[in-house]
């Protein structure tokens, strides 16, 4: 935890930053590296009854709620990273989980 969830990029694109934007997660989040997982989601973006065929990135960000400051250096760090990897324009949004509500194993990780 946290996880990222990338829709509208390509899997080469992602492995080619995703050793540093783990890092530069683990900095903002301020937790190991390990912590963090990225998911790349196949996805097809439909617009005016067609297919999209370059959508703009789009990133979920499921996490623990932590300080406006912390989330804000952490989107800017996956925006550095997609507009690194050619995306000029991106959307980022966080899904907060209540940490009673995480498990891990079947138990509360609380």
């Amino acid at each position: 935890m946290p996880t990222l969830r990338f829709h509208g990029i390509s899997r080469e694109k992602a492995l080619g930053f995703s050793e540093q934007l783990i890092k530069d997660l683990a900095i903002a989040f301020e937790t190991e590296d390990d912590n963090i997982s990225i998911e790349i989601v196949d996805s097809m973006f439909i617009r005016k009854g067609g297919h999209d065929v370059s959508p703009y990135p789009m990133v979920e960000i499921i996490a623990f709620e932590r300080s406006e400051i912390i989330e804000s250096q952490a989107a800017q760090a996956v925006t550095d990273a997609l507009r690194d990897a050619g995306y000029e324009y991106s959307e980022i949004f966080y899904i907060h989980i209540d940490k009673e509500n995480y498990y891990c194993n079947g138990e509360c990780c609380e």
